[in-house]
């Protein structure tokens, strides 16, 4: 409770639970995390924080590919703290570390900044998430117990979904993954291991690192259609602070383009092959589990929106 300017004591402004989004690899959660730091306040996430993202959109738009080109791996954002403090800003010897695997290359220069204001963990530790009311984390499910199992308030976790067999595609191919149909399953399981795994959090892997079961008993957790950004930023609005200035929000792809008719999974002729490897998934993957008993029920965030139980 906040005291008023007589002393009286008055109720917290804002939600009284904080919503935790679990940014799960190629569900469109840098597009969900931008989308909310462009309308909301008070969001908290490693792709964009509020206080600074219409300074941060700005850069971006400079650097908007023309005559519709690809995006570059990466793009200088100046965001606020990169470019006071250059090196020691959000783009730190910690952040090459944690995307070394992820963009492949070892020429990475400290001061290049991963398409917009991201914001890793480590530096997000220095000003906390204590006001904070909506919050992402690019990191291993860990993170939520390890900062917020102790918090003074509810903790509400959003999961994203997608159909299984089109998130291990967009995966492959963001890892640079041809996969192979074959119906040797042990073949096919060392291929979904080398698309699903991120190199430093080897350990962790069940196989998808940035989800576990675990969270649920731990934290209320939702679900939700992940490619229906929209929708989700909207039923946010009831329990959100929106901002005062608006910013557009400015799309930058993640995923390198791929021909997806030539993906074998993605051909009927492969159901064998298909059905092999949603049989893996659904043995392993806690999050493919998850979504497969939530998405359509109350624990929907967009349940009753038409298409919102339609994974893709």
């Amino acid at each position: 409770m906040n005291s008023g300017p007589q002393g009286e004591v008055t109720a917290p402004v804002g939600p009284s639970t904080m919503y935790g989004f679990v940014h799960v690899m190629k569900t469109a959660g840098t597009s969900i995390n931008g989308r909310m730091a462009a309308r909301y306040d008070n969001v908290c996430g490693n792709k964009g924080y509020s206080y600074d993202f219409v300074k941060a959109q700005e850069e971006v738009k400079k650097h908007v590919p023309a005559n519709g080109g690809e995006w570059r791996w990466w793009e200088r954002t100046g965001d606020l703290v990169s470019k006071s403090y250059g090196q020691f800003s959000r783009t730190n010897l910690d952040w090459k570390n944690e995307v070394m695997d992820e963009i492949g290359t070892s020429k990475l220069v400290s001061n290049l900044a991963l398409y917009a204001a991201r914001v890793l963990t480590n530096d997000a530790r220095f000003p906390g998430y204590e006001s904070c009311d909506w919050v992402a984390l690019e990191s291993p499910w860990t993170k939520w117990v390890e900062l917020f199992r102790d918090w003074p308030f509810p903790l509400e976790l959003h999961v994203p979904c997608r159909d299984p067999i089109k998130h291990l595609t967009s995966e492959c191919n963001h890892k640079g993954h041809s996969f192979r149909c074959t119906t040797n399953e042990t073949v096919l399981h060392q291929q979904i291991q080398k698309c699903l795994t991120i190199q430093p959090w080897k350990e962790l892997q069940g196989p998808n690192v940035r989800f576990h079961k675990n969270l649920t008993e731990l934290f209320e957790t939702k679900c939700f259609n992940s490619m229906m950004v929209d929708e989700y930023v909207e039923v946010l609005a009831p329990n959100m602070r929106a901002r005062r200035w608006q910013v557009d929000y400015v799309d930058r792809p993640t995923n390198k383009k791929h021909n997806k008719e030539q993906e074998c999974l993605r051909d009927d002729a492969n159901a064998e092959v298909r059905d092999k490897v949603l049989q893996i998934l659904f043995r392993q993957d806690h999050l493919v589990q998850f979504c497969d008993t939530c998405i359509g029920t109350g624990e929907d965030l967009l349940a009753g929106i038409p298409g919102s139980s339609d994974l893709h």
